[in-house]
């Protein structure tokens, strides 16, 4: 629960993601993963970074971000099931092979990231059907944490997906994240997958998915 003052207080603003917004998804990204620490090649964090918050845009139908004061606090990029998807991934996978072609770093690290990465999309596949509803992406940057931004994010998506009649939303997490917000906001879990990503990034807790049932 927020509280009012804390968003009345703040010149809040949430709208349609649009391209020049990208840079600081990206950063905040890496600020709230701690990519610095985990990565600290800059070669292998880029590839990392741009697999998770552009393949995460890229397949998206939804994205929002929200801003406070001016500056962007949190985004949220979802699929809605029964929503059109007009994107197709070719600047993505150009950008990506570019910077694996031309990779400067240690070969075994960086295929070591792209078999966890695959690892993972498969394993939780197994729980979530390819292509359900979901919460992709969600940040808020910790500075604005616990004022109201996260719910505000998620109200708007979920009405996004009730009008649509879809069913059940799906969000991927670990057991020692995020799991006390989501379930605050009525996800429940729906079970645990091993994630060798989860190791190299040194995330404590078992990755997991939750449900929403709309």
């Amino acid at each position: 629960m927020f509280l009012l003052c804390d968003l009345v207080a703040m010149k809040l603003l949430i709208r349609s993601y649009c391209g020049r917004d990208y840079k600081h998804c990206e950063r905040l990204v890496e600020k709230v993963w701690n990519f610095d620490r985990i990565f600290p090649n800059p070669a292998l964090r880029k590839i990392a970074s741009l697999g998770y918050t552009k393949g995460s845009l890229e397949d998206s139908n939804y994205s929002q971000v929200v801003e406070v004061n001016g500056r962007i606090a949190g985004f949220l990029f979802g699929r809605n099931e029964r929503k059109p998807h007009f994107k197709f991934f070719v600047w993505f996978r150009l950008r990506m092979l570019w910077r694996l072609l031309f990779f400067r770093g240690k070969r075994s690290e960086r295929d070591a990231l792209l078999t966890a990465l695959n690892v993972h999309v498969d394993n939780r596949s197994e729980i979530v059907p390819r292509g359900a509803s979901e919460i992709l992406l969600f940040v808020v940057d910790p500075e604005f944490q616990g004022q109201g931004v996260g719910s505000l994010l998620w109200g708007k998506f979920k009405q996004n997906c009730i009008d649509a009649r879809v069913e059940s939303v799906y969000v991927s997490t670990n057991t020692s994240g995020a799991t006390g917000f989501y379930e605050s906001i009525g996800f429940t879990h729906v079970g645990d997958f091993v994630s060798p990503l989860h190791r190299i990034a040194q995330w404590p807790g078992i990755p997991c998915m939750y449900q929403y049932r709309c």
